[in-house]
């Protein structure tokens, strides 16, 4: 896996970070015998002094590629089941507003023709 990777899947929240500082990030990616963490190094956007440089141990928490991928799809699911609960809301409401609407006389023509916005 690559940086670009990586920092993608801690946004995702799957994997974890902290940032170290240079003399730690040294230390501990030479004596790396813990497959959990992998220690990365880049630069912030725009920059390439070192001052912009970050050094960063990333916690896998042990998860292998077949992991990752079962915890993405299981984000996916979420996600859509998320969506398909605010649409049933939305069509409730909606359904609810022209019945009521109708019960109290007014066609749904005239009663978003008086809408005021």
């Amino acid at each position: 896996m690559n940086n670009n990777t990586i920092e993608d899947l801690v946004k995702l929240g799957i994997y974890s970070s902290k940032t170290i500082s240079e003399e730690q990030y040294n230390k501990c990616s030479k004596n790396n015998n813990n497959d959990s963490f992998i220690y990365i190094t880049g630069r912030h956007e725009g920059g390439n002094s070192n001052y912009n440089k970050y050094y960063k141990e990333i916690n896998t928490k042990g998860m292998t590629v077949d992991d990752i991928k079962l915890q993405l799809e299981v984000n996916k699911t979420k996600n859509i089941n998320s969506i398909k609960n605010m649409v049933m809301f939305f069509v409730i409401v909606a359904v609810i507003a022209m019945v009521l609407a109708g019960l109290y006389g007014i066609s749904t023509m005239d009663a978003l023709s008086n809408a005021r916005y």
